[in-house]
């Protein structure tokens, strides 16, 4: 789980030999509990033996990155730096959780111009008939332009109960039929939201992390009722369906989230390969839009659309023994195996 370019330090949920999930800074690739700082640095044990889990820490995002920091500094001085090794345990020793148990996700469709334009391409729509390729591209550029300036994301869900840790095993259903991937930029929040512009937007983010929103795709359309429009319930989220993390990365740490490369290999070979300066709504602009219809929570994700290259593209979907390796510049790897769902 090893972060390129690794920034001062991350954060996660992680457990050992079944004990209770423990929140958790990792520092140079080794992992202390959040409740383990005080037993180093006594001075910050008012503060951080009350931060059991990441939601703890999150609501309280303003002054505890801030503690964070201090207790870091403090951690890599001489004076200090061995009694973190003593009291920190390798990353690749712990089982990552989602680095968040949260409250409410959130997907956006279609938000990437390439795979937008790419599926454009390949289904024709009204008025497009006849156009070559080449055409039917200049056209779809347009449109995407005109939905860029006057549009809004097209926003679904995923129940918190189909988050999994980023080496979990994904059960593929035995319903489920045409499982594909979609690796995406996890946004996480750290405070209340209801009403905000996107100006005020990018204050309620804490981090980042990485999010495969996998999705059944036979399942996607209701089959008795086709003009009611998708199933999202079943389609995407079976539980494991939202492999998370490693890590929640500190937005200070990513100050430009619009040019991360993302890719997502099956089984060694590269099938997406995409960057985040693709989107067609930027984050501000989808915490805008989702924030005037409901409220958001602190925790809360909000996987912000994938690249060209998924399952339906290739026509090539998941099947046991699978392996998704999933990764973002700065953010980690995910590397999760399929199985067979064994009732």
């Amino acid at each position: 789980m090893v972060i390129s370019s690794m920034p001062p330090f991350v954060l996660g949920t992680f457990s050992i030999a079944g004990c209770t999930p423990f929140a958790a800074v990792v520092l140079n690739e080794r992992v202390l509990a959040l409740q383990a700082i005080p037993r180093i640095l006594p001075s910050m044990g008012r503060y951080f033996v009350r931060k059991t889990t990441m939601i703890d820490l999150v609501e309280d995002w303003d002054r505890g990155f801030l503690a964070l920091e201090e207790a870091v500094a403090a951690l890599t001085t001489p004076q200090y730096v061995d009694a973190f090794q003593n009291l920190s345990v390798p990353v690749d020793l712990l089982h990552a959780h989602p680095p968040v148990a949260a409250r409410q996700i959130f997907g956006v469709g279609a938000n990437y111009q390439e795979h937008v334009i790419g599926m454009m391409i390949k289904s024709p729509w009204p008025g497009s008939e006849g156009m070559s390729p080449e055409e039917r591209r200049h056209a779809a550029e347009e449109l995407l332009d005109e939905k860029r300036k006057a549009g809004v994301p097209a926003v679904f869900t995923k129940l918190h109960t189909a988050l999994a840790g980023a080496s979990d095993r994904l059960v593929i259903p035995e319903m489920a039929r045409q499982c594909d991937w979609e690796i995406e930029l996890g946004v996480v929040l750290g405070k209340p939201a209801r009403h905000v512009t996107a100006v005020e937007a990018m204050d309620r983010i804490v981090g980042y992390t990485i999010l495969n929103d996998v999705s059944a795709r036979g399942l996607q359309i209701h089959p008795d009722m086709k003009i009611a429009g998708p199933d999202w319930i079943s389609c995407k989220s079976p539980p494991g369906f939202a492999p998370c993390g490693p890590y929640l990365v500190p937005s200070a740490f990513v100050p430009a989230p619009y040019g991360l490369r993302m890719t997502l290999a099956l089984n060694g070979k590269i099938m997406q390969d995409g960057n985040t300066s693709d989107m067609i709504y930027r984050i501000d602009k989808v915490i805008e839009f989702l924030s005037s219809r409901i409220q958001l929570l602190p925790g809360d994700i909000i996987s912000t659309g994938t690249p060209p290259g998924n399952g339906a593209f290739y026509g090539r979907f998941l099947q046991p023994g699978d392996v998704m390796e999933a990764t973002i510049d700065g953010l980690g790897t995910q590397q999760v195996t399929c199985v067979k769902e064994i009732k």
